[in-house]
């Protein structure tokens, strides 16, 4: 079986919810920000296995197994690893490259004939026949550059222009039905192609390939002003967004996505300089797509349109905003603007003031409860209180969820501890099991301390030089360890952060994995905290002077090894220089 390439096994992975796929063999429960059950790999009557959806990891406390989707594939299915990636490419759709004369089938073909009809309907822009597509796109303000990276077209006003040129290329009109490109028709027999007389937006996958299409008509009264492609096998409504493919870079670099609903309501911000933003294209905010958008960005602001209906949306987005992990936040656009509106009338740089502005989603709730109820009613003051308790209760982070309840409280003129006292009385309600507490630091065994610290140094990779400089503590930190703190730093050094499912990916062995998984889930618990930078420091210097003490005995051990072979061996410069080593360190430790 030949190599998988390594962008594909990237795709593959990107496309893949690990929660959705261990939640198929194995009954998970929400534990917080995670989720947990029994460990499928030892035997034990507290759950310890946990799944991560934001970081898109697993890890038993219990056994020490851990690792991304394709190991617990390959642990849990106990096939190889190229099994693995084959088994998930195929459930998302994701084309392997075939074996020298190997034919394409399933969804392969689909791949190809959707990717076909882009370029069709490309060609169909560019030529005469889409001279009035091409002066649409113009009017709204849309370059060729940006016309050419998100791959516009246009279909043909043809009933079988599509049909006729897919023939021509080889591809059945079956094989159109199922991609969803053309329609049966309801009397007689054949097909008309489905879009027509329509601009063209493709869909595409994490990994950049053509899965569907979304078109405006432009007829002067079309039935449908917008139409997508149906659900096929490769293409999901409400599991991505509209040009993510194009704008996941800037959204993780950014740590924020800006949510909008139309086409093009993300082309012109995107090509004035607003990159980081996705658009839900026609769809309601789902599940799936909030969980998506959790694994790049940590904030979210909600940018449609100020309509009656555009609210409504905004507000109902925010409970899978909150449940996914996301901070969400509300950009109040002017009355009668959508986003490609403001740019048009107000100008670019208008629209980076109302996302700088946008409030949070407590505020965003008062203001609509005013709007629409009487706040001074008691009743009506209970209510709203009682459903903002509630989006904030589904927050899994400590921290965020207390400042929630403070705004709550400062908001609503109440005080913060009825707030905290209506909070705990839901909660008793639907009890959340937090993550097990951490042992006392001078109970850790040498290995617990290596995840620690290796979870600390995924988050402050800064700090790998400060470890580099204790040569005498990382001889007797494990092989996995060392290499694994390479990579970190070299991967600092490259881009000056560290992409964690890449780090799980370059592990050479399963102990280098489980190590890498277990520090990555430690390091979480770190992020509920308020401390930051400095206080990242202060504990990683408490983990060193720690560490320092629990490698004395070791190390004294080593040089009254080392000194009695330099006895034997009659080295008496090399004796002293131990003998000496030695004292310092007795003295360094008061032994």
């Amino acid at each position: 079986m030949p190599l998988i390439p390594e962008e594909i096994i990237a795709e593959v992975r990107q496309a893949t919810d690990i929660v959705a796929v261990i939640g198929q063999h194995l009954p998970l429960r929400k534990a917080g920000a995670n989720y947990r059950t029994l460990c499928p790999f030892h035997q034990e009557k507290t759950p310890s296995f946990n799944v991560n959806p934001q970081k898109q990891i697993w890890h038993c406390f219990g056994c020490g197994k851990g690792g991304n989707v394709f190991t617990f594939i390959t642990e849990y299915e106990k096939v190889s690893f190229g099994e693995a990636v084959r088994s998930l490419a195929k459930k998302a759709g994701i084309r392997i490259p075939e074996l020298p004369g190997e034919k394409p089938e399933g969804h392969d073909l689909l791949y190809q004939a959707n990717e076909f009809a882009a370029r069709f309907f490309q060609s169909s822009l560019e030529g005469s026949a889409g001279a009035a597509a091409r002066e649409y796109l113009e009017t709204r303000g849309i370059s060729q550059e940006t016309t050419e990276l998100f791959r516009l077209g246009y279909a043909p006003n043809s009933w079988d222009e599509l049909i006729k040129a897919a023939e021509r290329a080889g591809l059945s009109q079956a094989l159109l039905l199922e991609a969803g490109l053309i329609v049966t028709r309801e009397r007689g027999s054949g097909h008309y192609d489905r879009f027509r007389h329509r601009v063209m937006f493709p869909f595409f996958s994490l990994g950049g390939r053509v899965i569907g299409f979304g078109g405006r008509s432009l007829e002067q009264s079309p039935q449908a002003k917008y139409l997508n492609s149906p659900e096929t096998a490769i293409y999901h409504k409400g599991r991505g967004f509209f040009g993510f493919a194009q704008t996941k870079t800037a959204i993780m670099d950014a740590g924020a996505a800006v949510l909008v609903e139309g086409n093009f309501d993300l082309l012109r911000p995107f090509q004035e300089g607003y990159k980081n933003i996705v658009a839900t294209a026609g769809t309601a905010l789902t599940p799936d797509q909030a969980r998506l958008l959790s694994r790049y960005a940590r904030t979210a602001v909600v940018c449609y349109d100020p309509d009656g209906p555009g609210l409504a949306a905004a507000e109902r987005s925010l409970e899978p905003l909150l449940e996914a992990g996301l901070d969400p936040r509300v950009a109040l656009l002017p009355e009668g603007l959508d986003p490609d509106g403001v740019i048009q009338n107000n100008g670019a740089a208008a629209f980076g003031e109302v996302v700088t502005q946008a409030v949070s989603f407590v505020e965003f709730r008062v203001m609509r409860a005013r709007k629409a109820r009487d706040m001074s009613l008691p009743a009506e003051k209970s209510q709203l209180v009682n459903g903002l308790i509630g989006l904030a209760a589904l927050v899994a982070d400590p921290v965020r969820r207390s400042l929630y309840y403070k705004e709550i409280a400062d908001t609503a003129g109440l005080e913060e501890s009825l707030v905290a006292d209506l909070a705990r009385k839901r909660q008793g309600m639907r009890p959340r099991e937090g993550d097990p507490a951490p042992a006392a630091p001078a109970q850790r065994p040498l290995d617990q301390w290596e995840r620690e610290i290796l979870g600390l140094l995924i988050r402050r990779p800064n700090l790998v030089a400060r470890l580099a400089e204790k040569p005498q503590l990382t001889d007797f930190l494990s092989p996995q360890f060392r290499k694994v703190a390479a990579k970190i730093d070299a991967m600092y050094q490259e881009t000056s952060k560290v992409d964690e499912p890449g780090l799980f990916h370059a592990a050479d062995s399963p102990e280098e994995q489980g190590l890498v998984s277990a520090a990555i889930s430690l390091g979480r618990v770190s992020e509920d905290s308020l401390e930051g930078a400095e206080g990242d420091e202060r504990k990683f210097a408490d983990y060193l002077q720690n560490l320092e003490r629990q490698t004395v005995k070791p190390r004294l051990k080593a040089l009254q090894t080392a000194i009695r072979e330099a006895q034997r061996g009659k080295d008496l410069p090399r004796e002293r220089e131990l003998l000496e080593q030695f004292n310092q360190l007795i003295k360094e430790t008061g032994k």
